[in-house]
């Protein structure tokens, strides 16, 4: 992609904060309203909740805009944009949603539109794509106003970019690190070979899981990748995938799956091949999704991990407002693993038959 043009929509409507002034200057603006104390030593998760906890209502009607990756496409996107707009409702503010659709293009379009309109006093920015995202949020931090960062990476940055007011996401490479680390310790240092069916080829989370594939499997010798193919989130793809992993590599004890919707053709090709999941093979899925969970109880997966909208569209609206009225940064990645959502159910953000019952997703 191209970026003619970006300095000039750049350098368009300059906050109150005054030209060369950038997000870090301005959030340590004179606080706005009377907020407690709260220690930088808490997960940045937990300092967005104290927050939330603490103040009911922002002090002025601020405007913001909200740069979204998507909005309304699925049932993620929908959930994340209904907490973005009862946090917003909640504190009083006023929030323009911009919805991308997943096209880097079409985003970049409206970050040059919102910041050429004016008249707003943030930013909240879910880049579609971490390499053009980068000059985008750029753009945005340029104009002086705070940015809040939500939903994935930018730049190569492994999770929080330095200026903005805080970062809450999930698809990060130490949230798959995680995962897999998990995945790979059930296999209990006996050698076993994983087929891993991930998402859309070149996509950030495809490569981010990829990543971290390559950087757990290298503390796993006796793991050995046999199969590493993208299915673009397609169920039938999924279905053919695994059935030409089985077809080729027959021992085959481990399956990971990018999304619990696509796992449906994993289960498909498992129950054509008369592979029982829990006794010839374990299915690892991603999404924590309703069919997920249900799909965990019954056995048929032997975990899936939480992609909770909620946090990711609440606390983007929660750490923008607390910059705008404290001066407060929440500094770091704000997981959604950390949510007390996850911490006061199931404990953790993996999923399986033991806690799945103490976790309700928060879609629809």
């Amino acid at each position: 992609m191209k970026f003619a043009g970006l300095v000039f929509a750049g350098v368009l409507a300059l906050s109150a904060c005054g030209a060369g002034e950038t997000a870090d200057t301005a959030a340590a603006a004179k606080p706005k309203i009377d907020a407690p104390e709260i220690s930088a030593s808490l997960s940045p998760m937990d300092q967005a909740e104290a927050y939330d906890k603490a103040v009911g209502k922002a002090s002025t009607n601020y405007k913001i805009a909200a740069l979204n990756t998507c909005s309304d496409l699925n049932a993620w996107c929908q959930a994340m944009s209904k907490y973005q707009k009862e946090a917003a409702q909640k504190y009083g503010i006023t929030l323009e949603v911009y919805d991308a659709a997943f096209d880097p293009a079409k985003q970049l379009r409206q970050v040059q539109d919102a910041i050429a309109k004016g008249g707003y006093d943030g930013f909240i920015f879910q880049p579609v794509a971490a390499a053009p995202g980068c000059q985008m949020i750029k753009l945005l931090l340029d104009t002086g106003l705070p940015v809040q960062q939500a939903n994935s990476p930018v730049c190569q940055d492994k999770d929080y970019h330095e200026g903005t007011t805080g970062m809450v996401a999930t698809s990060t490479e130490a949230y798959y690190g995680k995962y897999l680390e998990h995945i790979f310790d059930s296999c209990d240092g006996k050698p076993c070979k994983a087929a891993v069916i991930g998402g859309v080829a070149g996509q950030d989370g495809w490569r981010r899981l990829q990543a971290a594939i390559k950087d757990t499997s290298a503390k796993y010798p006796n793991v050995e990748i046999v199969v590493e193919q993208p299915a673009d989130y397609d169920p039938n793809k999924a279905l053919r995938i695994t059935q030409d992993a089985l077809t080729a590599h027959s021992d085959v004890s481990v399956i990971i799956s990018a999304y619990d919707e696509m796992s449906r053709g994993v289960l498909q090709a498992l129950g054509d091949a008369g592979r029982k999941v829990g006794k010839d093979v374990k299915l690892f899925s991603i999404g924590g999704t309703p069919y997920g969970l249900s799909q965990v109880k019954e056995g048929n997966f032997t975990a899936t991990v939480q992609s909770d909208p909620k946090p990711e569209g609440w606390f983007s609206i929660v750490e923008l407002v607390r910059a705008l009225d404290t001066g407060q940064q929440t500094k770091g990645w704000s997981s959604t693993g950390d949510w007390d959502g996850i911490k006061d159910g199931p404990g953790s953000e993996i999923l399986t038959v033991e806690n799945v019952d103490r976790y309700t997703p928060s879609y629809g």
